[in-house]
């Protein structure tokens, strides 16, 4: 399976999963966006990313923090 294959197939799983993180007090299509952008553009920056797990995906994220900080703005 190529990355975008995985990326595609487990990406409403990623997005349930990681609009859980959300603050409570973030409306759902907010949360929904802004989780939209962080994935997307995490995938943007190394498609690869979709294979990494454990300590080595939480070194990636931390490294493209400003993605996170940038999806803030969304409204």
């Amino acid at each position: 399976m190529t990355c975008k294959e995985t990326f595609d197939k487990y990406y409403e799983v990623n997005i349930e999963s990681f609009m859980r993180t959300m603050p409570a007090n973030i409306p759902q299509e907010i949360a929904r966006k802004r989780c939209e952008y962080i994935l997307n553009n995490l995938y943007k920056v190394d498609s690869t990313f979709v294979l990494l797990k454990g300590e080595a995906l939480n070194k990636f994220i931390s490294a493209n923090s400003q993605i996170i900080k940038e999806s803030e703005k969304i409204n």
